[in-house]
This record gives structure tokens, C-alpha cells and sequence, in this order.
């Protein structure tokens, strides 16, 4: 294992320490302050560059080198504690299969590129997830959040939002106190909750959606031939459907996924995105 300390960037420290790891690992960060990246790389070897400032930078830099710690299998990073008045700035390079557990209080978080799965807690962002292969789970108090590219499950829950999700294979859980949700082309099922926001969502119909917003729209642009079962409700507002409606008496040749759209103040739009030609 080699370590670093320097003064690289002025009154701030910053201490490196790198590893050859097992695989898969498992990284645990633990921060109160700062940012943070962990990022996948080729290879079996992890680096965490951490960057602090605080006063009596000497002692403060040990007690950071000190919360680095490889072990088998495992990364594990604590910040020294808030009372200690230092903010640390973390960048981590770990084998693109590792496991993620991420728990800051204030600041930037971002993760990509590794297998996970992933878990992030936050309660200041902003959070960004890209190019993760497992399952994701974010529980975030204020944001903004962005999951985009990623290939397992996702689920979020957020205190204050908004959130946008992109490009996700697996089924996608959300659910958002304050602000709108965004979403866009995922492959899979999708819940999605928002109590003070609108609810956005623009690709193909891949699994069944649940969308229940309490203040707020839903819009969904759709591909002008998706076949979906609808059942749209709005209690203060219109549903509006810009797809051939059928009765649903009608019996279809196959099950179709199930749109379940309910807004108890706002309107419900579904509308084709390219409509289809008629020749």
C-alpha cells in the first residue's frame, strides 16, 4: 500500500493512499463534508485522493489517512468527525466491480462507472448516478438527482427534488415530497409518486406504469404505435389522449403493459411522440 501527503493546493492537504484489492469490492464511505466522486477504473488497484481543509491541517491530515482503510475485500472511508471543523474532498478509483454504500451529509455526490450494486444516502446534494450495472438506491433529503444509464433496478426516494432518471434497463421506484420527476426511455416497469410536482415521461412502454401525482400533472409522449392498457384519472383536471381508445371489453391478442395514471390536481396528457403514418 503507498501513501501521500502534501500541500498541493495551497492551504489545503491532500492525502493518497492506493491498494491492490480483491474483487468484487466492497466500498463503505462515510463523510459530513465535501465532495465526493468514486469512479471505475480497469485493473485491481483502488486510489483515494482526499483533499482537506480545516486548521491544524497536520493532525487533521492523519486522522484522514487514518479513515482510509483497505482490508481483503474491503475499502472502507470515514471522514474524521464535523466537530473537528474539516471539509474533505474525496476522489476514489476502485475496480469497475465494486459495491457501493455511500452515506454524506453535505455535498456533490457522484458514482460511475462500477458494477454495485449501489446504495447512496444523502441529505444535501446534488447527486449524480451514471453507468452503473446493478441495482441502485438513493434516499436523498434535497437535491437535484440524476440516475441516467444504468442497468438493474432503481429505486429512489427524495425528500426535495426534482430528479431525473434516463436510460435505465430495470425497473424504476420512485417517489418525491417536493418537486417533479423526469423520466426517460426505461426498459422495465415504473412507480412512480410524487406529492408537490409534475411527472414527465418520454419513451417506449416496456413494463407497467403507476404514476400518482397530488399536485401536479403526468405527461407521457409515447411512440405513435404503442399498444398499453390506460386507466387515467384526474380529479381536478382533464385526461387527454391522443391514442385510438378502444373498450376495454375488447379483447386483445396479448396482454398489453398497464398505464395507471391517477392526479388529483393537474391534468393527465398522453401523447404520441412521432405519430405513426397512415398510408
Amino acid at each position: 500500500m503507498r501513501d501521500w501527503l502534501n500541500d498541493m493546493f495551497g492551504r489545503g492537504e491532500t492525502v493518497v493512499r492506493q491498494s491492490e484489492v480483491q474483487t468484487p469490492l466492497r466500498l463503505v464511505l462515510r463523510t459530513a463534508s465535501g465532495r465526493v466522486s468514486v469512479r471505475g477504473v480497469e485493473g485491481t488497484t483502488a486510489t483515494v485522493r482526499a483533499q482537506l481543509y480545516g486548521e491544524d491541517g497536520g493532525r487533521l491530515g492523519e486522522m484522514v489517512a487514518d479513515g482510509i482503510v483497505f482490508e481483503e475485500g474491503w475499502l472502507r472511508i470515514e471522514s474524521p468527525p464535523k466537530r473537528h471543523g474539516v471539509n474533505v474532498n474525496y476522489e476514489v478509483m476502485v475496480p469497475f466491480a465494486t459495491h457501493g454504500h455511500l452515506a454524506v451529509v453535505n455535498g456533490p455526490t457522484e458514482v460511475r462507472g462500477i458494477d454495485g450494486p449501489v446504495e447512496v444516502s444523502l441529505s444535501n446534494g446534488p447527486l449524480s448516478i451514471e453507468d452503473v450495472a446493478g441495482a441502485v438506491k438513493v434516499e436523498l433529503a434535497n437535491g437535484p438527482a440524476d440516475v441516467q444509464d444504468c442497468r438493474g433496478a432503481v429505486d429512489a426516494k427524495v425528500s426535495n427534488g426534482p430528479i431525473a432518471i434516463e436510460h435505465v434497463t430495470g425497473p424504476v421506484n420512485v417517489t418525491v415530497s417536493n418537486g417533479p420527476i423526469g423520466i426517460e426511455d426505461v426498459g422495465s416497469s415504473i412507480d412512480a409518486s410524487a406529492t408537490n410536482g409534475p411527472i414527465s415521461y418520454k419513451g417506449a412502454v416496456a413494463g407497467s406504469f403507476e404514476m400518482r401525482s397530488t399536485r401536479g400533472g403526468i405527461v407521457l409522449e409515447l411512440p405513435g404505435d404503442s399498444r398499453f392498457e390506460l386507466d387515467a384519472e384526474a380529479d381536478r383536471g382533464h385526461v387527454v389522449c391522443e391514442f385510438d381508445v378502444k373498450d376495454a371489453a375488447t379483447p386483445a391478442t396479448a396482454p398489453l403493459p398497464r398505464v395507471f395514471l391517477r392526479s388529483e390536481r393537474g391534468e393527465i396528457l398522453v401523447r404520441q411522440s412521432f405519430p405513426v403514418e397512415v398510408s
